[in-house]
């Protein structure tokens, strides 16, 4: 009787090991479908990241505004033929990707026809997209020429800066409160990001790994 209730004992314990080993690992390895900002919170790094990360985070890595994020890896894309330019949004809670086409009106700027409005203005080397909440996205033309989103402006004064590499990846983040990401590739995926940070006490950095 004894032994049979040592060995109940024995596979509880084996099964609360199993669990704890299970929590710990979930504290430190993610799987997400979508990214955290701290856009307000100066004391925490940009993103809420876990030090490992599956999956791919170029889609991920889309800005939040009040009706839709920008992936920062779209590029803004212009048609002569429609002199029209189409631009990629992850819209809402569904998470979906969705193309904007932004027409001419008779005022001469760009207007979205479809999905969250937006207004564009072509100022020659620098394009301007303003979305209903005042958010304001500058375009410029990086790598092989294709127009990749340069800064972000949000009406409460915070501001996101991005740099790129000379064949059109993001190498560079940096916001209005001197936070900075950046990426790390192999083939053009980004595998890595390390973040760094001040908050109350001290300098902070953080390096997250990211596997298929």
């Amino acid at each position: 009787m004894f032994s049979k209730c040592r060995l109940v004992l024995n596979l509880v314990l084996l099964f609360a090991a199993l669990i704890a080993v299970a929590d710990g690992r979930d504290r430190t390895t993610s799987r997400l479908t979508s990214l955290s900002w701290n856009i307000t919170n100066r004391n925490l790094p940009l993103l809420s990241l876990p030090d490992v990360l599956h999956g791919e985070i170029n889609e991920l890595l889309a800005y939040p505004t009040t009706e839709f994020s920008y992936p920062l890896v779209q590029p803004l894309a212009y048609n002569t033929e429609c002199d029209c330019y189409s631009l990629t949004v992850v819209a809402g809670e569904s998470r979906s990707l969705r193309v904007l086409q932004l027409w001419r009106t008779p005022a001469g700027f760009y207007r979205s026809q479809n999905g969250p409005y937006v207004e564009l203005e072509d100022f020659g080397p620098l394009t301007a997209v303003t979305a209903l909440d005042g958010t304001r996205y500058l375009f410029a033309e990086v790598g092989r020429g294709e127009r990749h989103c340069a800064s972000i402006h949000t009406q409460s004064g915070n501001y996101l800066l991005i740099d790129y590499t000379s064949e059109g990846l993001i190498s560079r983040l940096r916001d209005s409160a001197s936070r900075t990401i950046v990426p790390g590739y192999k083939d053009g995926r980004i595998v890595s990001l390390t973040q760094t940070w001040t908050d109350r006490t001290a300098p902070r950095s953080q390096t997250t790994v990211v596997v298929p």
